[in-house]
């Protein structure tokens, strides 16, 4: 059981390498990494081993990617790119040894009905989980407070609607 976990966010400017020894040294015992330090990583074109090895040296372990954002678009063009990151994300985060992502419906369904906004949502995260379960990749919702799905009675809502074993959500008590 972990104790306790850095959110990388908190400390924006380094890059993941120095994340994981940052929170070693500060008394952490896992880090919740932000999604973009990730991308960065694996943009520079050196190889996930050295991370897998970096986690093994610092006795660190990566609990949550934070994140795949607008999960609740609806549009061709991003429901596609949304699966396509996805797909990235989950093999990604399997070789990394982390077997959750979040995930974060922002506001693209805003000013539709309740019933709608679940329906929509839950549709695309259903082929989101159906994807991360290939990898072994669970899913936790972050329901945000100025989005449409903003409280625990919607999130009860979108994960029965989901109806997925790989998929709950998380309390950040921020919002």
């Amino acid at each position: 059981m972990y104790k306790k976990a850095l959110h990388t966010k908190s400390i924006w400017k380094s890059n993941l390498m120095t994340d994981i020894r940052l929170a070693k040294e500060a008394g952490f015992d896992a880090i919740e990494v932000a999604g973009t330090k990730v991308w960065d990583y694996v943009e520079s074109g050196r190889p996930l081993e050295d991370v897998v090895e970096r986690l093994k040296k610092y006795d660190m372990k990566i609990i949550s990617i934070n994140d795949i954002c607008h999960v609740e678009r609806t549009d061709d063009e991003a429901v596609r790119a949304t699966l396509a990151e996805t797909e990235k994300l989950s093999a990604i985060a399997q070789k990394l040894g982390c077997d959750c992502i979040q995930l974060v419906p922002l506001l693209a369904l805003e000013g539709r009905s309740e019933d709608e906004v679940i329906q929509l949502t839950g549709q695309n995260i259903a082929r989101i989980c159906d994807i991360g379960a290939k990898y072994g990749v669970r899913f936790q919702l972050e329901p945000v407070g100025w989005s449409p799905i903003n409280s625990l009675r919607l999130t009860k809502r979108l994960i029965d609607e989901v109806n997925r074993d790989n998929f709950g959500t998380v309390i950040d008590f921020f919002h």
